[in-house]
């Protein structure tokens, strides 16, 4: 290895593959993933999956867990390529995820049209009113009354938006000058008159359509996402923040995975619960579906906040038959509210939603799974499990009660990623697999540390290094070295960032706020500014760096051991 190679430097893809088979040998050569390495069948092997239902007799002990330990390394071998963008697959990815958007649009036309023609009879795909009224009834109760336009906590996402791609920081957002929808429009003087700082918005440029791009998914696609105007965005955004306080008055806390991921164990069990998993779930929220079934108010205003055609990579401009995609401000908020309206309305009170995970009672899966094709959306039985002692939900996969979430690898290898492979197998009971990975490191970069401060160290027996500074003032802690990413910065000055400068105050103001009346509604960020105690503060163009990029340097963490 060159001696110019950085903790992040990858590997050449014959050196990463080489690793990677490494991995597999030694779990005793999975034969279907090992077949594919030797034939270098690269199509074939993300394709593979795991057959949990296939094992031994169940009633000895040693049975079950060498059931689970199939299961688990099975997992393991496939997580190591399935996601693997490196690999020569020979795939348009990014055309990929144009042709599934534009079928996703399709799928949306074809729920429109069904939901416009209530004449349909319900043998034949039409509605069931009484389900659809229940539905509409539930989200006018999780929604409440509208809240008026000011009623919604605003504010700026981390993502890009229209006119604004590469840096994506508050401070840009603020000195770009803004996008907007024409049907927005109406809604700019409100803006200006709440948010005094934001200059910019006298300088507005129209952009009726959303932006297609696509980003990293797995091995074999992309996932599409429209990029927003940015006035749309942070009205989304406010939008977005108000349903999430809503749904956690009703047990939906899209704020924490954890309710889900204790189903799913619980699932996996028991059999109690089903974990449900819908394809394309964002694509498929259909513009009619969405108008029936929320508040006529509620709709009126989503409607004209949201992006309803989009740009193509072609040039090509279509109208959007979905209501809202990935990108939009508050799309994860509204598919949460509908899978949670529709599922809850079938299955009871005892439901778990966030975003397109779904975990209802075991009994009721049927019904809530035909309950939610019923509304154009479309089941992943291969992602859903309802039978079996395997459950998935919110990144944690248990078969049996045992966890056995595999670590992907997204593609080439580096020093950085093997550090990661090698704390993963430690942590999941592997030493010797993590032992093997060691060799692939050069000894410059061998550094020991505790589990528990990330993987920019290995973990393993480290050596108690107490600084003399340290010492003399009494501390009784030690130190360890460990890579950390130190950003790159800029700190060019931009006419937005006095306007930066008090919306990140506010946000603090309103942080401090939210942890006492959690639920409640709390002022928009650029609303607090009037009231914002520091604004005769103006602050030193050196507060205003962003970062550009990520480098990684060794530092030595203090830790009491």
């Amino acid at each position: 290895m060159s001696s110019l190679m950085h903790f992040d430097s990858t590997f050449s893809f014959e050196k990463s593959i080489s690793v990677l088979k490494e991995v597999v040998s030694h779990f005793d050569g999975d034969a279907d993933v090992t077949s594919c390495l030797v034939e270098g069948d690269w199509a074939r092997i993300v394709d593979l999956s795991t057959d949990y239902l296939v094992g031994s007799d169940l009633s000895a002990s040693e049975d079950v867990t060498n059931d689970i330990l199939r299961v688990k390394r099975r997992r393991q071998c496939l997580a190591l390529f399935s996601k693997n963008a490196s690999l020569p697959l020979h795939v348009d990815r990014s055309g990929v995820a144009l042709h599934k958007f534009l079928e996703s649009e399709a799928k949306c036309l074809a729920t429109n049209r069904r939901f416009r023609n209530r004449s349909l009879p319900l043998n034949q795909g039409g509605l069931d009113a009484a389900l659809v009224y229940q539905v509409q009834c539930k989200i006018a109760d999780i929604l409440g009354p509208f809240p008026g336009v000011d009623g919604f906590d605003y504010g700026f996402g981390p993502g890009a938006n229209i006119g604004l791609s590469r840096f994506t920081s508050i401070r840009r957002k603020l000195s770009a000058s803004p996008t907007c929808t024409t049907a927005a429009f109406k809604y700019v003087k409100y803006l200006k008159q709440s948010c005094p700082h934001w200059e910019e918005l006298n300088h507005l440029t129209r952009a009726d359509a959303g932006k297609y791009a696509s980003v990293p998914k797995n091995a074999k696609t992309d996932r599409s996402i429209l990029i927003e105007p940015m006035v749309n965005s942070y009205l989304q955004k406010g939008v977005g923040s108000y349903i999430r306080d809503r749904l956690t008055r009703f047990g939906i806390d899209l704020r924490n995975q954890k309710n889900n991921q204790d189903l799913a164990y619980q699932g996996s069990v028991t059999g109690e619960w089903a974990t449900i998993d819908l394809a394309a779930a964002s694509d498929t929220i259909s513009k009619e579906v969405v108008a029936q079934l929320l508040p006529i108010e509620w709709w009126l205003f989503l409607e004209d906040i949201r992006t309803q055609s989009a740009l193509l990579p072609d040039g090509r401009e279509i109208c959007l038959q979905k209501f809202s995609s990935m990108g939009n401000g508050f799309t994860f908020e509204l598919e949460s509210l509908l899978f949670f309206a529709i599922s809850s309305v079938i299955a009871g009170r005892h439901v778990s939603v966030y975003g397109d995970d779904i975990i209802v009672p075991n009994s009721t899966a049927p019904a809530v799974m035909e309950g939610l094709v019923h509304f154009g959306f479309e089941v992943n039985t291969e992602k859903s499990f309802w039978s079996g002692p395997f459950r998935e939900s919110c990144g944690c996969d248990f078969f049996r009660g045992y966890s056995v979430r595999p670590c992907y690898v997204k593609g080439l290898l580096s020093v950085k990623e093997i550090f990661r492979l090698h704390n993963f197998f430690v942590r999941s009971g592997e030493q010797a697999v993590a032992e093997l990975l060691k060799k692939y490191i050069p000894a410059r970069f061998l550094i020991y540390g505790p589990d528990g401060f990330g993987d920019g160290h290995l973990i393993g027996d480290h050596e108690l290094t107490r600084n003399a500074k340290i010492k003399r003032r009494g501390y009784a802690g030690y130190t360890f070295s460990t890579y950390v990413s130190t950003p790159l910065v800029t700190s060019d000055s931009l006419k937005g960032d006095y306007a930066a400068f008090l919306y990140n105050a506010a946000s603090k103001e309103a942080c401090l706020f939210e942890k006492h009346c959690r639920g409640s509604h709390r002022a928009s960020h650029l609303n607090f500014l009037g009231r914002c105690e520091f604004a005769d503060s103006i602050p030193s163009s050196s507060m205003y760096q962003e970062r550009g990029g990520t480098r990684y340097k060794r530092r030595n963490v203090y830790t009491l051991g």
